[in-house]
């Protein structure tokens, strides 16, 4: 039988929840194969204590649900966010046909639209509250886009006041539409701060699922390895867990 090990075995990827989950699974299949075997599993290996295996389970299972309750008040301000973001290309469409209507100078309307086509054309920020990793790896994009669309926002108001754009349309006012970038101000400081606490248990996540020299991810290859060096490919043994897989997918091992 050739040798099946961790060094030979091509990694798969987790790009969703349910990966790390499973990983979680294998290792906790793992740790019952391990007790089974009794005291012939005595690797030297502290990382392979079934003690300690137990334990990283819980550590494991800890910082999971942890995710899932900091997740929560994370996807409600990301949602609002982009609900908020949904009406403002409209509005500006709406504005900027406003001031060329109120008679302004060609000169002043292509002042305008500077802001306004950066403010249109941004792409919108691939970030559903619906999924699962998608949201924090896309955080830092779509953060900087609503900044930016933010920014435009406010010069083209800025442009509008200084040529005393004053429409009847009481949400198309000047002071209506500050009024109106502020919320999405605000909107955008929210999520922000709701993905401070996302982003530090990722961080722990990874740490015990992958980047820890006693990771779930390193007891999964020293447990293929012992498993092959005390026992033999073609073992009992390791026809049990040979076919366990782990996908390693770390979100970042650096931050910026």
């Amino acid at each position: 039988m050739p040798e099946d090990t961790p060094n030979n075995t091509p990694l798969k990827r987790s790009t969703e929840e349910r990966g790390h989950a499973k990983n979680v699974e294998t290792i906790r299949k793992m740790h019952g194969y391990g007790q089974s075997w009794g005291a012939s599993f005595n690797s030297t290996n502290p990382i392979l204590k079934i003690n300690f295996i137990a334990q990283r389970i819980t550590d494991a299972e800890t910082v999971r649900d942890g995710l899932i309750e900091v997740r929560a008040p994370y996807r409600v301000a990301a949602s609002a966010a982009e609900d908020a973001f949904d009406e403002l290309s409209p509005l500006v469409t709406r504005f900027e046909r406003g001031f060329k209507a109120s008679g302004a100078a060609d000169s002043a309307v292509e002042d305008l639209k500077t802001y306004t086509r950066k403010v249109k054309g941004a792409s919108k920020p691939k970030n559903s509250a619906a999924t699962l990793e998608v949201p924090e790896k896309s955080h830092s994009t779509s953060q900087m886009s609503r900044t930016n669309r933010i920014e435009n926002l406010d010069s083209a108001i800025a442009i509008a006041e200084e040529y005393g754009f004053n429409p009847n349309e009481a949400d198309l006012k000047p002071t209506a539409m500050q009024t109106y970038s502020d919320g999405l101000k605000a909107k955008t400081e929210a999520v922000t701060q709701t993905f401070i606490p996302v982003d530090n248990k990722l961080d722990e996540r990874d740490e015990i699922f992958y980047l820890a020299e006693d990771s779930l991810y390193e007891i999964w290859k020293a447990f293929k390895d012992y498993t092959i060096s005390a026992y033999g490919t073609d073992s009992p043994q390791y026809e049990q867990i040979r076919g366990l897989e782990f996908e390693p997918a770390p979100r970042r091992k650096n931050k910026g």
